[in-house]
């Protein structure tokens, strides 16, 4: 008995289906009868349900202009490189062609000397992992552990001085081994990433590993989270299924690139990012330079992609930022398309081995 009247109609349905009529009076029909036969007359599974007429809705079934259509397909939607502010200059990192190494030395000089050339900063402060027992005398500059990593940046009055500026700073590297498949690095003798071990916390994109957790060579882990009793669960299961499964490295090719435009004021400090987290790029920012959040503003107005990877401030942001604050300048620092896919956001490859169980039913 159903008093919404669905079960008796779907069940008269089904009878008259089968040449059959129902019988007089009130009908029981069971929940399993109900799903048999709305089951035939659904939609395939990968189309959604048609939405009843409704003359009263005003949005859904009904063409709606989009808001930023006419902006975008005219060209008057602004993006973050085409922010021009009074007196910006434009920023280029010095990154390293080397997958793993030791910086020894960095000469800036013949940058300086490079008309045009308002600010070069190097990188001395290492914002990755924490290592646990870090050595008593740490390396000047931090460790190289993939290729197009930055080891500096230099801004001037153009890209193009910009661009001649970083390829004149001269770095002195110590290249060190390295492997380039997983299967390699977790071998017992690989080159180490790091040279103990460290703990790393998420960032707003994702990654990270709980703290303290055990580590042999370059695995970390394993970190385990228990529900149930499994194996007394595989042992009565009618089916076990096993196997090993690998991804590859997915970068990502949004239409546009990371980068943002760095303001350095004395009151406060302006950014215009292309992010989809305004307030997780105020709150890194606010972390490294040690100011308060207040001080802080974060503008995006359009933004061409992000695909889950522009939700930080980025090594980008922060070097934007200290040319900025060296420059009394706004800088504004985007990634051309290699340095997209060699130092920003990306899916890593993964080695998964799953096990399932299941009953016949």
């Amino acid at each position: 008995l159903c008093r919404c009247g669905t079960y008796p109609k779907v069940f008269a349905a089904a009878l008259a289906a089968g040449g059959q009529k129902p019988p007089p009076g009130p009908q029981v029909v069971t929940h399993a009868a109900v799903l048999r036969e709305e089951a035939k007359a659904a939609p395939p599974r990968d189309e959604p349900p048609a939405w009843p007429t409704n003359d009263k809705l005003k949005v859904v079934g009904k063409s709606q202009p989009r808001l930023d259509g006419r902006l975008k397909v005219t060209g008057q939607a602004r993006y973050t490189a085409d922010v021009h502010l009074l007196g910006m200059l434009f920023a280029r990192r010095v990154v390293s062609p080397h997958p793993h190494a030791r910086v020894k030395a960095i000469d800036v000089s013949a940058a300086e000397r490079l008309p045009g050339v308002k600010a070069v900063h190097i990188v001395e402060r290492n914002e990755g992992a924490k290592l646990r027992n870090p050595p008593k005398v740490a390396e000047k500059y931090p460790r190289v552990r993939y290729a197009g990593q930055a080891v500096a940046a230099v801004a001037a009055t153009s890209q193009a001085i910009a661009d001649e500026a970083a390829r004149l700073v001269k770095v002195t590297y110590e290249p060190l081994p390295f492997v380039v498949t997983l299967d390699d690095a977790r071998k017992e003798g690989a080159p180490l990433v790091y040279p103990g071990p460290v703990d790393m916390g998420g960032s707003v994109g994702g990654g990270g590993a709980a703290r303290g957790l055990s580590q042999k060579g370059n695995v970390r882990g394993p970190s385990r989270r228990d529900k149930g009793d499994v194996d007394a669960a595989f042992k009565t299961a009618d089916f076990v299924v096993e196997g090993e499964f690998a991804t590859q490295v997915q970068t990502h090719s949004a239409l546009e690139t990371h980068g943002v435009v760095a303001d350095w004021r004395p009151d406060a400090l302006t950014v215009y990012a292309s992010t989809q987290g305004t307030a997780t790029v105020r709150d890194e920012l606010a972390t490294v330079f040690d100011l308060p959040k207040s001080k802080i503003r974060v503008i995006t107005e359009y933004m061409g992609g992000g695909f889950g990877a522009k939700f930080g401030a980025g090594s980008y942001g922060v070097l934007a930022t200290h040319l900025s604050k060296q420059a009394g300048a706004p800088v504004r620092l985007m990634l051309d398309r290699k340095e997209e896919h060699l130092c920003v956001g990306n899916r890593p490859s993964t080695v998964q081995r799953l096990k399932l169980g299941a009953k016949k039913d």
